[in-house]
């Protein structure tokens, strides 16, 4: 019998970056970034066919989808319905039950992506819909499309999710890893509005699948909630914190006596 080869399945990519440079996520979800750091979200579509990309921003999501083909890697900087670059900017809040609450959408970022509809021996009898900008892809319908004598409709975004990955609240409970203290303020961080951004985009007319194919789910936070890794001592039961530093440019952990990054060069005295 001969050797059977199983293949593995493919899925969108994305992943938070700075300067094109993708940050380590902790807890494969936080993202640590300094005040005023701008960022990108990293695209990657290793599939043979387009995918949709629907973005939220602060637990809103953009009015318009941006489409990718298939290889394409892309690193977008900038909101989809505003030519403005993605700012993290941080502040402080009151450290209370309520405010928690109301900051809870602060600095999440939601991707998802759609699969494109693949339609073989199609006979369109009418069509009509909203056309979205060039480059981006806004909820397009068409309305009695004859699919052999079949109709289809683009209209309705489906929830179900092939694979996920969900969002800390922030609070570390893993073994050899502690929350910081209870102060009377902590620090949040929402994505702003940065400087006007030169990425452009093109029109797309392709259908996609009205159900997700992958969602992946990212919670940026102030350097300052970077957790503190406990390192037990011998008897009599001593313990020592430590800070457990990484380059926010590469994501490259920073020993002690480092001036700059071994991995990007980014000067780490800042």
């Amino acid at each position: 019998m001969g050797r059977v080869t199983l293949a593995q399945e493919l899925y969108p990519e994305a992943h938070i970056a700075v300067k094109n440079n993708r940050v380590k996520a902790h807890l494969d979800t936080n993202i640590y970034l300094k005040d005023g750091s701008n960022f990108e979200i990293e695209l990657y579509n290793p599939l043979d066919i387009k995918v949709k990309v629907n973005i939220e921003i602060n637990g809103t999501a953009q009015s318009t989808e941006l489409v990718l083909d298939a290889g394409q890697r892309y690193f977008l900087d900038r909101f989809i319905d505003e030519k403005k670059k993605l700012k993290f900017d941080t502040y402080k809040v009151d450290n209370n039950e309520v405010v928690k609450d109301i900051i809870k959408n602060n600095g999440e970022v939601k991707i998802t992506f759609y699969k494109q509809v693949v339609l073989n021996s199609v006979v369109y009898t009418k069509n009509w819909g909203t056309i979205p900008k060039k480059g981006l892809w806004d909820d397009i319908s068409y309305t009695n499309n004859t699919i052999n004598t079949n109709y289809y409709s683009s209209t309705t975004r489906g929830t179900n999710d092939v694979k996920s990955m969900y969002s800390s609240t922030g609070e570390v409970t893993m073994d050899s890893m502690s929350s910081h203290v209870e102060e009377p303020e902590i620090e949040t961080g929402r994505i702003e509005k940065g400087k006007k951004s030169k990425q452009k985009f093109t029109t797309s007319y392709d259908s996609f699948e009205s159900s997700s194919y992958v969602v992946y789910e990212y919670k940026l936070f102030p350097i300052s909630q970077k957790p503190i890794k406990i390192i037990s001592g011998n008897p009599p039961y001593k313990t020592t914190k430590q800070i457990v530093e990484y380059c926010d440019q590469c994501g490259r952990r920073i020993k002690k006596g480092w001036k700059y990054c071994a991995g990007c060069g980014t000067n780490c005295e800042c």
